[in-house]
């Protein structure tokens, strides 16, 4: 069983200041081998899940998991949770990307990639926690996030990463601790990089999911879980903390003759994120009846007797076949969906959603094009600006590989929308190229400008099948679907004077195009 070499590791971390604690806890800690790699998760970037294999793109709280899956990946067999992260890219100075390997991690080897998961009641081996229960999901980090923008957020307390010497290395302290970043490394791992993720340890006691999926959760007031901080009166139950650890094998990349020549380092998330401050988690509930709460009323840690399990090879045969059909490996031009690489952030705040012209808070990554060498601002830019929020609907067309009204051909799969008379007159018209935020229900997509709708009004457009199905879930199919959508202003665009909302790039460069993401709660949109 996998308990049987962390003994060694309890050993070998005791010995130093700081880590006996962590050593000593009662701390569930199992490898579950990968189920697919694939972007079917709602989010329109590539993710690697683990667990049991009835994750779809829906997963409907209603159902119970453990009772659909016919296999997990992890070795207690009795948890069909699901687990899942971005995946990492290496980034070739001629701007081709290669998918990095992951590997089973220290005690672990045996695993097929994958995660390692922890549940850690508090360490003083006596105060219960509430397990959680069937529905129950959350996310923890920031997609979005490309600095830390406040060193007590959220996102800071939320990930950590080594960079392992050869074998492993020195086990010299906890996850988080010692020299542990918060941010991808800046020069070569010898042994790889882990990333850790630490998920929120207080519940409100109701609700099993939240719209942003995080609010329902959250952090002690003050102190650490670990150390018995206490939860907040809005969060007063206290649940595990669920702990990931995802190992990659960054050594073929270690070359310094591949990486970039300015210092900066070449790894980027698949989500477009080349700093590690966006990486993020996600988790649904899914054991069998009990399980998990027994195991937590017995303060397991090197073995537990109250749970099933199973071996390596019976967790690695259980995999799904990827639904989305696309070439993830190898050298590829673009990041899968063709995430762009973002960097900079800008800041749009609220304002009066009375008016039609609504101002919300946006973060607003900014993907730069021509800068080289990218280095990430000192600060964060602050500005204000005065987005038009649309309310329609949208109908499909094909685009076809025929050259549209903007001058330009795109397959039937690719991310594009037709607009109406009021913004598409021909090909030099303003906004063809841009991009336009489009949301269904609590999905998004962020699609390009490139055709005329001539049926449309101002209100109403046309999707592509590619992004038809990104936002509805469904494939190819007659019929309307109602739809928010607002194109990025031309104030996120520098202009041929290189004059535009702050020096985020170098003097050559340009601001390509902007992402928007809501942080505060508004029924209108979410991304």
């Amino acid at each position: 069983m996998q308990w049987s070499s962390f003994v060694s590791l309890a050993l070998i971390a005791s010995k130093v200041h700081g880590a006996s604690a962590f050593a000593t806890a009662p701390m569930l800690r199992f490898a579950c081998s990968q189920l697919v790699v694939e972007r079917l998760d709602p989010k329109s970037w590539l993710e690697g899940i683990v667990g049991g294999n009835a994750f779809n793109a829906t997963m409907d709280p209603k159902n119970d998991i453990s009772s659909i899956a016919t296999c997990t990946s992890c070795t207690f067999s009795e948890d069909f949770s699901n687990y899942w992260t971005a995946v990492l890219y290496f980034r070739a100075r001629n701007g081709t990307f290669k998918r990095v390997p992951q590997i089973g991690n220290q005690f672990l080897e045996q695993a097929i990639g994958g995660v390692t998961v922890y549940y850690i009641p508090p360490y003083d081996g006596k105060t219960n926690v509430t397990a959680f229960k069937q529905g129950f999901r959350m996310i923890v980090g920031d997609p979005m996030v490309r600095t830390n923008l406040t060193a007590t957020s959220p996102e800071a307390r939320s990930m950590s990463y080594r960079c392992f010497e050869k074998n492993w290395g020195e086990i010299d302290t906890y996850p988080g601790g010692g020299n542990d970043t918060r941010n991808l490394p800046n020069y070569p791992c010898p042994g790889g990089i882990r990333v850790n993720n630490f998920f929120p340890t207080c519940w409100d006691g109701k609700n099993l999911d939240s719209p942003d999926h995080k609010s329902h959760v959250s952090y002690p007031s003050n102190g650490t879980f670990e150390s018995g901080g206490p939860c907040p009166s809005t969060h007063p139950v206290k649940i595990p903390q669920v702990m990931y650890e995802t190992v990659w094998n960054t050594t073929e990349f270690n070359d310094p003759s591949l990486w970039p020549t300015d210092g900066s380092q070449p790894f980027v998330f698949s989500m477009g994120d080349p700093t590690g401050w966006g990486h993020h988690g996600d988790y649904i509930f899914g054991w069998k009846g009990d399980a998990l709460q027994r195991a937590m009323d017995n303060f397991c840690h090197q073995d537990c007797p109250v749970l099933k399990t199973q071996s390596y090879e019976i967790a690695n045969k259980c995999t799904k076949a990827p639904v989305v059909k696309e070439p993830i490996d190898g050298w590829l031009d673009n990041l899968p969906g063709n995430e762009p690489v973002t960097f900079a952030i800008f800041r749009v705040e609220k304002g009066n959603s009375a008016t039609s012209n609504m101002r919300f808070e946006y973060i607003v990554l900014l993907a730069l094009s021509a800068c080289g060498a990218i280095a990430a601002p000192t600060s964060p830019v602050e500005n204000v600006l005065e987005i038009s929020i649309n309310t329609g609907t949208a109908t499909e067309y094909s685009p076809g590989g025929n050259v549209g009204t903007c001058g330009k051909s795109y397959p039937n799969s690719a991310l594009v929308v037709a607009l109406g008379r009021t913004y598409i007159t021909g090909a030099s018209s303003a906004d063809c190229g841009r991009k336009v935020t489009i949301t269904n229900g609590s999905k998004v997509v962020i699609a390009t400008v490139a055709d005329l709708c001539p049926q449309c009004d101002s209100s109403n457009i046309d999707l592509s099948p590619g992004a038809w199905t990104a936002l509805t879930g469904k494939g190819s199919t007659a019929g309307r679907i109602s739809v928010t959508w607002s194109v990025v202003p031309n104030a996120l665009y520098k202009n041929s004077n290189n004059e535009g909302p702050g020096d985020l790039c170098k003097a050559s460069a340009e601001l390509e195009w902007g992402i928007f993401k809501k942080v505060f709660a508004t029924p209108s949109i979410t991304i």
